[in-house]
């Protein structure tokens, strides 16, 4: 077996497969170039291998690998494509006109059933199966439509990529480095903040002070969300750089569709990491929609000095471009999510009484291939 197939084997077991990854010709070559660019200074690192797969899980992230014959470690990008086809159906919503909240209704019910399936928590992905399949949001997608969300994804796949690669070297495989980003990161963003309490403290009279206070100290004391930010502008100004007038992309255009990828990330997510405390029915979604602003506003000031610095005139338009966006992607997208959230609510409050299936039953694999069944479109 060669060192791909063993990689891929150790990687792979435990995940619920969703099937042959998409079919993407230009994704390796996509990761090829990037990398060819993708140099931090005094830094020498080896860089990932892509390694491309389609499961339920949609996990895309950098790691290492054992080899279970050598026992060497190799760095692994793992790419799941199954994340592709749901950031494309956030597309069909994000682009769509009235029935957007039927499409976010559908594709939240698909995402809590395959994050229940991975948790093998039975009734409760069955249940959301059959919502998914039930509910509406059916399009018929237009010439135009297609190019749209095309474009739209080709960003965001080279974002997932360029972001990833900026976990791996700023804060994965140096610790002095690490720490290097963190501190320097954590004073540009205090730095932002206070700049901005301060105006809005002056011309808004204070109105809304106490949660850009609180963005602050959060800033202070948490070192992940110091990481998310730097991977978010890092990511967007590279590929700023890099994939302008590709196909006819404009700065604003990669600004823009990165976003919309950072908002979509954050979402899956949140979904991922609190599934389980759904079910109590105290839980609300306060912490998603403090984090998704303050990854918004940390992200929208920075690359509006980038732009300024870089290419005057531009950061005019990028300002006005940021706000519509994020204005659609709330109306369009997170609205519709949080609405379909206070029903998911109140159906797990009830399934949960359940007695649950485990995989001890004789019934387990018949349920398995029917939820491989639901969940996977003809």
């Amino acid at each position: 077996m060669d060192k791909k197939n063993i990689i891929k084997k150790s990687v792979l077991a435990g995940k619920k497969i969703f099937g042959e990854p998409l079919d993407i010709p230009s994704l390796q070559p996509l990761y090829n170039e990037l990398l060819k660019k993708f140099v931090i200074e005094k830094m020498s690192i080896e860089p990932p291998e892509l390694l491309i797969y389609s499961s339920f899980n949609k996990t895309t992230e950098t790691k290492f690998i054992e080899n279970e014959e050598t026992g060497q470690q190799a760095p692994v990008l793992l790419f799941d494509t199954h994340l592709l086809d749901v950031f494309g159906e956030f597309a069909e919503a994000y682009l769509a006109g009235q029935n957007a909240d039927d499409l976010v209704e559908r594709l939240t019910y698909k995402l809590f059933a395959e994050k229940f399936y991975t948790q093998s928590k039975i009734h409760e992905a069955i249940h959301f199966s059959y919502c998914f399949r039930a509910s509406r949001g059916m399009v018929t997608f237009s010439k135009e439509r297609n190019t749209d969300i095309a474009r739209n994804l080709l960003v965001q796949e080279a974002f997932i990529l360029a972001h990833e690669l900026s976990h791996w070297y700023l804060f994965r495989c140096d610790e002095e480095e690490k720490n290097i980003q963190l501190t320097f990161k954590r004073k540009l963003w205090l730095d932002c903040f206070e700049k901005l309490i301060e105006n809005r403290r002056v011309r808004a009279g204070g109105e809304g002070l106490d949660t850009m206070e609180k963005m602050r100290d959060y800033i202070i004391t948490d070192d992940d969300i110091i990481e998310e930010c730097a991977c978010d502008t890092f990511a967007a100004i590279f590929l700023i750089e890099f994939m302008e007038l590709i196909n006819g992309f404009s700065k604003i255009d990669i600004a823009t569709s990165s976003f919309v990828c950072i908002q979509n990330l954050q979402l899956i997510s949140y979904l991922e990491h609190n599934s389980s405390k759904v079910m109590n029915e105290n839980t609300t979604l306060d912490k998603l929609s403090f984090e998704m602003t303050l990854r918004m506003i940390i992200y929208k000031y920075h690359i509006h000095d980038y732009l300024y610095t870089y290419s005057r005139g531009d950061e005019v338009i990028y300002d006005k471009g940021i706000i519509k966006c994020k204005e659609q992607y709330d109306t369009k997208v997170l609205s519709p999510f949080i609405k379909t959230m206070n029903k998911v609510n109140r159906d797990l409050m009830r399934i949960r009484l359940i007695e649950p299936i485990s995989f001890l039953d004789e019934s387990w694999e018949a349920y398995n291939q029917l939820l491989k069944r639901l969940l996977i479109q003809d």
